[in-house]
């Protein structure tokens, strides 16, 4: 596209390409691919400036969308509110910036290494948790074959390998279980916003 004094993407578009978006891919790894595959074209247009310029087209209004700028609200978790599919987007989107947090037992906790919803499905969880159905949103069960802490959200369950309570290091979801978890005062304790 060509630029203009004191605006960013407007004008003709010079030259396009759409690009699917693998599935699961974080942020990073699509934003290198895109970072590659504009260079390329960058290239392709400065070789052949004068056809590529004549060829221009105008932006459509249509179908634009504006992506909002990535801010450290966008990685806040609410499982009342949020779907597993908002989680998994939020995750890859934002974590790698701003990693995903909510409150356990009144601190900040944050969630690392999320694990991905299709492998999470093949673990039937509902089937794995007695009474599955009856859990709120934000409770927490640890997966203890799998070694995974798991959180019931508003249409089904998430799952992370590791966390950090606030004032901690970070530590494995079994660690968690062991150290927090498992003792009696905390088993009803549920994830929150």
């Amino acid at each position: 596209m060509k630029i203009q004094p004191d605006k960013f993407d407007v004008g003709p578009l010079l030259l396009q390409e759409k690009v699917p978006v693998p599935k699961n891919s974080m942020a990073s790894e699509l934003s290198q691919q895109l970072a590659e595959l504009g260079a390329n074209m960058l290239l392709k247009c400065l070789h052949d400036l004068p056809r590529v310029s004549s060829s221009a087209q105008i932006q459509p209004v249509e179908g634009a969308t504006k992506a909002p700028k990535l801010m450290p609200v966008m990685s806040e978790l609410n499982f009342v509110e949020h779907t597993a599919d908002v989680v998994d987007r939020r995750f890859r989107g934002a974590s790698e910036k701003y990693p995903l947090h909510c409150r356990w037992n009144g601190s900040v906790v944050k969630l690392y290494d999320m694990v991905a919803l299709q492998e999470l499905e093949s673990l039937q969880l509902d089937a794995a948790v007695n009474d599955a159905a009856s859990k709120p949103p934000g409770y927490g069960y640890y997966l203890k074959k799998h070694q995974l802490l798991c959180i019931r959200c508003k249409n089904g369950w998430v799952a992370f390998r590791s966390i950090c309570p606030k004032g901690k290091k970070i530590m494995t979801a079994k660690e968690f279980y062991n150290g927090f978890l498992s003792k009696c005062e905390h088993k009803d304790k549920l994830f929150v916003a």
